[in-house]
């Protein structure tokens, strides 16, 4: 018994230490990769939000074109409810700009 735990620390406390180490440097790697990504993401919600708003004011937009604005008008609120969602959370927050608690839906 005493072998195996020899073999423990002598084996598997260094295994544990890298994989941790491994997995923190992955964490802080991504973590700003992620952030600005989100950042883009919130600038290109507003630029649907402000296009929706002048396709609005058009009375002569076909129907095809109102279509293809409600398609991105769903896609557009979906990312938010989920950055919002994942927003929520303290730990995975760090990874979302608190900007995105400001926007609200396109109705």
């Amino acid at each position: 018994m005493s072998e195996f735990i020899d073999f423990l620390t002598e084996v598997g406390v260094p295994i544990m230490i890298v994989t941790t180490c491994v997995f923190l440097f992955a964490a802080l790697i991504i973590m700003p990769i992620v952030y600005a990504s989100e950042l883009g993401c919130i600038e290109q919600f507003k630029s649907v939000e402000s296009t929706v708003e002048v396709a609005r004011l058009n009375e002569n937009i076909s129907p095809l074109e109102l279509a293809a604005l409600q398609h991105k008008i769903v896609e557009s609120n979906a990312w938010l409810a989920k950055a919002q969602y994942w927003n929520s959370f303290p730990i995975i927050s760090w990874y979302y700009p608190e900007k995105v608690m400001e926007l609200h839906p396109i109705n």
